[in-house]
């Protein structure tokens, strides 16, 4: 065994069992993320931008405290605090994404708890060992064609409206199964108006090797919500405790499981740990094949928050997140007694469909583009009063700052149809082909290592400028998929947003 325990290889190798297969994908997911965390700070940390690699916690920017933020500023501003699914920002699937525009409507808030962030998967870190390992590499070569992860590269360009943005994210990636993206949850914060501070629960629950404790992933135990219930989820919210003028308060980003299983002795298995029984019909109206996974997870997570109020006399607890449940979901009013006074902020539509039409009892119904009422803000308003207690969905395809920049850059169609499509004029096909053609060159232009070579990273891009045409234009043109295209070059959900007072004495 301890031969095992010493040869990582060879423990990657015996990562076959059926019992030991969920811990290998977790344990070396993790030793990714932390090795992906080492390599960034080995040649990105400098004087100005920091990175701090914790066993908990990883913190991008991490001195931007001591250099921006300003109490002062803080009270007289007060706080903007959002929530907002990423859609795989960096993964190979979402290659698209325009990260200027993304930044430039990130940067309306302070605060963003982020759900789909993920580190570099596949391919991309295949190629980034290969950069940090190869006797052909060269400390110029790993600054300019490393593949940064795409949460670095949103705080990149948040940092170009405010130096002072940073990142608070977890350390570990999870994941429902070993075949989907491996996720991690994170808060993008602005230095001068909101900084982290130790969170309770974390100094006390997690080795921190004597450094600052302020974020860990949730721990869902018998000493904290008295039973274990970690294994019922896809993946564990991250928690983290900020602190903005003379406000103070502890944030988790969740982002709650989509599918759930289908096995009926899963599904027992979860319903019987997060409920009690064993049939999820006996729990009432609301809970379906579709939904009773999700609920068992809020359940479980409102239990958790019940114990940081209750146990580290936190007042000010807010989720924010993708539940994947629809407030107006009869069974909310069942489970929100497990963080007593709680509420379920945003009612509007938060996420994106491509069909510009749906039919609904026989009948056409124009989309605008949104489709299900997902993301979520939860509070206790008569605890967390220095919040406005009212949560709104930003529209980015409406809006007339950022939905009126996408139009100008994007959008080729004609607003007229033509048949079965919306055809592309001359002037506007020739702004699609110098978008396509600049995309092209940022391509071509990139290199990695074979064979101990340095080469041309030439590989798929015939295929990957045939998906920019497609999927960010040509889409543009049907009914079915009209409204596509954001969800290509921003999200396929929409930011959910309140407003903090920071200025009255804080009440725990």
């Amino acid at each position: 065994m301890k031969k095992w325990f010493s040869k990582r290889t060879l423990s990657l190798n015996l990562c076959l069992g059926a019992v030991l297969s969920m811990f290998c994908f977790q344990l070396h997911a993790k030793e990714n993320v932390g090795k992906e965390c080492k390599d960034l700070q080995s040649f990105l940390s400098t004087s100005s931008f920091k990175i701090d690699c914790n066993p908990h916690f990883h913190h991008y920017n991490s001195k931007a405290i001591k250099k921006y933020y300003n109490k002062s500023d803080a009270i007289r501003n007060g706080l903007k605090m959002a929530t907002f699914n990423l859609l795989y920002p960096g993964n190979t699937r979402n290659r698209y994404k325009d990260y200027k525009i993304l930044a430039k409507m990130m940067n309306k808030w302070d605060i963003i708890g982020a759900q789909e962030l993920v580190p570099s998967q596949g391919e991309e870190f295949h190629h980034n060992q290969m950069l940090m390992t190869s006797r052909a590499s060269s400390a110029k070569l790993i600054r300019e064609h490393y593949k940064i992860p795409g949460f670095l590269i949103i705080l990149n360009e948040l940092r170009k409206f405010d130096p002072s943005w940073a990142l608070l994210v977890s350390s570990k990636a999870e994941a429902a199964k070993e075949k989907y993206s491996k996720e991690l949850g994170g808060f993008f914060y602005r230095a001068s108006a909101v900084k982290p501070i130790d969170n309770h629960f974390c100094e006390d629950n997690y080795d921190n090797e004597d450094g600052p404790s302020l974020g860990c992933l949730a721990d869902f135990t018998k000493a904290t919500i008295g039973k274990e219930a970690n294994s019922i989820f896809s993946r564990r919210p991250f928690i983290a405790s900020f602190k903005s003028g003379n406000f103070d308060f502890t944030a988790l980003t969740s982002h709650v499981v989509y599918t759930s299983p289908t096995d009926p002795k899963v599904r027992e298995r979860i319903v019987k740990k997060a409920f009690g029984i064993k049939n999820y019909k006996d729990l009432g109206k609301g809970v379906t094949t579709e939904t009773y996974a999700r609920f068992a997870e809020i359940k479980i997570t409102f239990q958790f928050m019940e114990y940081l109020w209750s146990y580290y006399d936190e007042e000010d607890i807010i989720l924010l997140g993708d539940f994947n449940v629809e407030s107006k979901n009869p069974f909310w009013k069942k489970i929100q007694d497990e963080f007593q006074g709680s509420d379920v902020l945003n009612s509007a539509p938060t996420t994106l469909t491509d069909q510009k039409y749906k039919f609904l009892r026989g009948k056409e119904i124009i989309t605008n583009g949104v489709s299900r009422n997902y993301d979520h803000i939860v509070l206790n308003r008569g605890y967390t009063k220095e919040c406005s207690g009212e949560a709104k969905a930003f529209n980015f395809l409406e809006d007339n700052d950022i939905g009126l920049a996408i139009k100008k850059k994007y959008i080729v169609r004609s607003s007229k149809k033509r048949g079965s499509t919306y055809p592309i004029n001359a002037s506007n096909e020739k702004r699609m082909n110098t978008l396509i053609q600049k995309y092209k060159k940022t391509l071509y232009n990139k290199l990695t290592i074979k064979r101990n070579k340095v080469v041309k990273d030439t590989k798929d891009i015939k295929r990957f400028v045939s998906g920019y045409k497609k999927r960010v234009f040509q889409s543009q043109k049907k009914d079915r998929s009209y409204y596509h295209l954001y969800k290509e070059i921003i999200s396929d959900h929409l930011p959910v947003y309140m407003s903090c007072d920071t200025s009255g004495s804080d009440d725990d």
